[in-house]
């Protein structure tokens, strides 16, 4: 099943990743465009060496533990909560002071990236404490559902921002319905692995 479903989600993500731009582009400007990008390279690059890397790590101990039948709970929280920990105040920061943050790093003309990076923090935040431990459905033989469940995040993001582009005609406004609503998904997505390794271990007999 895993290249059958994996790849069509990969695919999605692909798309996600790049048509939000277009979809940006075509709802705003050029503009806008650019300052999202700037705010998401900043962000993005070293969330993503940190959720790469702790997430190798990650799925080298738990597919080793699951191929043995033991435990995996405690690795799957330290590894959830260490990464939460570790990320928690620089987010704190850009939420507070995000706009004046860009303005004084990268000059004033990039303040509205740091507005940007204010209303998706909450966002970024859960999606990344949940990538390093994303691998858990893969390894508990969970591949169709992930991959609808990637298809659904997907859709959700493009779907908040057409209706907070559409219901009060600013970028801002798209951009805080994605902070706001995208949150709830990935707190479900953890419960739901959560809810997977509860049912690994009743069946190891843990």
């Amino acid at each position: 099943e895993f290249p059958q479903f994996s790849f069509p989600h990969r695919l999605v993500d692909m798309i996600s990743l790049t048509g939000l731009p277009i979809l940006i582009s075509l709802l705003f400007s050029a503009s806008v465009v650019g300052l999202y990008g700037f705010m998401l390279r900043i962000l993005k690059a070293p969330l993503a060496i940190l959720a790469s890397s702790l997430g190798q790590v990650f799925y080298q101990e738990f597919s080793s533990k699951v191929a043995k039948k033991q435990p995996v709970m405690r690795l799957f929280v330290r590894t959830s909560a260490g990464v939460a920990l570790l990320i928690l105040p620089f987010f704190i920061l850009l939420m507070i002071w995000g706009p004046d943050i860009f303005a004084w790093v990268f000059s004033e003309k990039w303040r509205e990236s740091g507005v940007y990076a204010r209303y998706l923090s909450p966002w970024l935040f859960f999606s990344s404490v949940t990538s390093p431990v994303s691998q858990v459905p893969l390894t508990l033989n969970k591949v169709k559902t992930n991959m609808f469940l990637g298809f659904l995040n997907n859709l959700l993001v493009v779907l908040l921002f057409v209706v907070g582009a559409y219901g009060f005609h600013t970028a801002k406004a798209a951009f805080l319905a994605i902070g706001v609503v995208m949150p709830v998904y990935f707190t479900g997505l953890y419960f739901w692995y959560y809810q997977l390794i509860i049912k690994y271990e009743k069946g190891i007999g843990v």
